[in-house]
């Protein structure tokens, strides 16, 4: 009987909803090693805020920061103040084959505080997968008119002062995009 063996326990074959609150953070075990930056990972801390930390150093902070302030070990794919509690869905999904970490915010809102309820959809998704390769992908409303209406993409670690924005339209060198 080999089905106690990691490599053979069975992984939830549906993704697993994550009940965020507003500046609120999850830690998730990934299940595998994650080789960051030659650095060996197995937990992140998801921000509602469309962040993801390497290791358990949860960041729920509600500010935008661009890509290349080092502001930490990050991965930030919708990296702006996002209110997922009131609309939408973040969930994940782990991956045995190849082995990876699904992350998508589905209908979330943008935090604006002139409007209660919030505005535009985000659509995003990231994967993470064990060698270090990284998958983004975006979706939206193309809603306008708020001064919220942007963020920051892309991957950075201030321990080896390495920033990888997201620089191709409709980004910025910064990672910024207006949506």
């Amino acid at each position: 009987d080999i089905s106690f063996l990691e490599e053979y326990v069975p992984l939830p074959t549906q993704a697993i909803d994550l009940p965020l609150n507003d500046n609120a953070a999850e830690v998730v075990n990934f299940g595998f090693d994650y080789n960051w930056f030659g650095q060996t990972f197995t937990k992140v801390c998801l921000s509602s805020n469309g962040q993801i930390n390497m290791g358990e150093a949860c960041d729920t902070t509600n500010m935008m920061e661009p890509i290349g302030t080092y502001h930490g070990k990050r991965i930030a794919f919708v990296r702006q103040d996002l209110i997922p509690q009131l609309s939408g869905t973040v969930k994940y999904l782990l991956k045995k084959s190849p082995a990876s970490l699904q992350v998508s915010f589905e209908d979330v809102k943008f935090y604006d505080w002139n409007v209660p309820g919030g505005i535009g959809n985000v659509q995003a998704q990231v994967e993470l997968f064990a060698n270090g390769d990284i998958i983004f992908c975006y979706g939206g409303d193309g809603f306008t008119g708020s001064p919220f209406n942007y963020f920051a993409a892309g991957v950075e670690d201030h321990s080896c002062h390495v920033a990888y924005p997201i620089p191709d339209s409709p980004f910025n060198e910064d990672g910024i995009t207006s949506i």
